[in-house]
């Protein structure tokens, strides 16, 4: 598809449900976390998660820290929001699988839920004799292989969508966060009094990486191959490591830390700080950019493109006035349109723009020529 402007007047490129343009190189193209818009409703959000391309997204609240304990999906890059899946409990953490048809959630003491059918419907996998104090999940071969951490207990791996599960990460620990490739192999967990594990077989074998030792490890992400993998003390340190975790370098030292997240090549990374400046990297880590205003941010994800990033901030944990009260999702996209109705390459007189199809509702750009205004 060409169109080329003839007249002084302005012409748009209008999409149908769940379509957008891949707008990387079209001038006027907008930059991931250059722009943020309040996209979803409001709740003491304390997680996130992005599907690969960023049109499905999640959050959770936690009632312990001053959410409602729910559950919201998204299915079409936050332009409207559903309330799914069990309520009033302390969700922890939820992940989504690349294609978006997938989602698993943990609650403290409250159970281990799977969706097939991107957070329609849910059905509660929690393995059993565990000691239910999960705290982090992981999703990886598009929902086939699950993760699931208990503090205090084991790390419980599953091949067959939460069918089966397998104590696996060698004796009981603390642990607070966990990662994965996308086949499922690579993993990264991190336990609070103790070190960074990294494993290269799905969880059967486990190494510590030396000098690793601390006693605020809270979280941790990984890009699609493994080979890209972050740690975060509650503190603020992060680490990054290029190699599958043999060796780890610190790549900034926000106030604290409450969620990291990474795009697939590890290219893209986000920090959450609570009472601080949401920190972004697009670099992989060389340098880094605080923002949006201060927040309590709480929750952040990078869909695995990098070109959607997801936060929410949880206003209870500033105090004063405003403790007990809700805040709202904000959503940053860029290097191509809004999905759906609402998104639009839009030109003028001379202006020039071919388009083809790639499949799945994606346009790419063949050609163009022009300045436009990309929504």
């Amino acid at each position: 598809m060409k169109i080329t402007g003839q007249s002084a007047n302005d012409w748009r490129v209008v999409q149908n449900p769940l379509q957008y343009v891949v707008t990387s190189g079209l001038g006027g193209n907008p930059v991931p976390g250059a722009s943020w818009s309040t996209a979803g409703p409001n709740d003491g959000w304390h997680f996130a998660a992005a599907s690969e391309d960023g049109n499905t997204l999640a959050a959770v609240s936690n009632v312990v820290l001053g959410g409602r304990g729910l559950v919201h999906v998204s299915r079409d890059r936050g332009a409207t929001w559903s309330q799914t899946g069990p309520s009033g409990i302390n969700w922890t953490a939820i992940d989504i699988s690349p294609d978006g048809s997938a989602m698993i959630a943990t609650a403290a003491f409250g159970g281990v839920y799977y969706s097939r059918d991107a957070g329609q419907t849910w059905t509660s996998v929690e393995p059993v004799g565990a000691g239910g104090f999960w705290l982090s999940t992981a999703i990886a071969d598009n929902g086939t292989t699950l993760l699931v951490a208990d503090r205090g207990g084991f790390i419980y791996v599953s091949r067959d969508s939460g069918a089966t599960w397998t104590a696996r990460g060698g004796v009981a620990r603390n642990w607070e966060a966990i990662a994965a490739s996308d086949d499922g192999q690579r993993l990264v967990a991190v336990a609070s009094s103790d070190s960074v594990y990294t494993s290269a077989d799905g969880g059967l074998t486990w190494t510590a990486a030396p000098g690793t030792t601390s006693t605020r490890w809270y979280r941790a992400a990984t890009s699609a191959d493994g080979m890209e993998m972050l740690v975060a003390e509650k503190d603020g340190l992060v680490l990054r490591s290029s190699d599958g975790g043999a060796t780890w370098t610190p790549i900034t030292t926000p106030a604290a830390v409450n969620q990291v997240a990474m795009s697939a090549d590890g290219q893209v990374i986000a920090v959450a700080s609570g009472g601080d400046q949401l920190r972004m990297s697009f670099d992989g880590g060389a340098t880094f950019t605080a923002v949006e205003a201060r927040r309590a941010w709480r929750a952040v994800t990078v869909s695995g493109d990098g070109n959607v990033i997801l936060a929410g901030n949880n206003v209870a944990e500033v105090g004063g006035d405003n403790a007990g009260d809700d805040g709202p999702l904000y959503l940053s996209y860029g290097n191509r349109t809004a999905t759906g109705a609402g998104g639009a390459v839009v030109g003028g007189q001379g202006e020039m723009i071919e388009l083809e199809y790639a499949g799945e509702g994606r346009f790419q750009v063949r050609s163009s020529s022009g300045e436009f205004i990309v929504n």
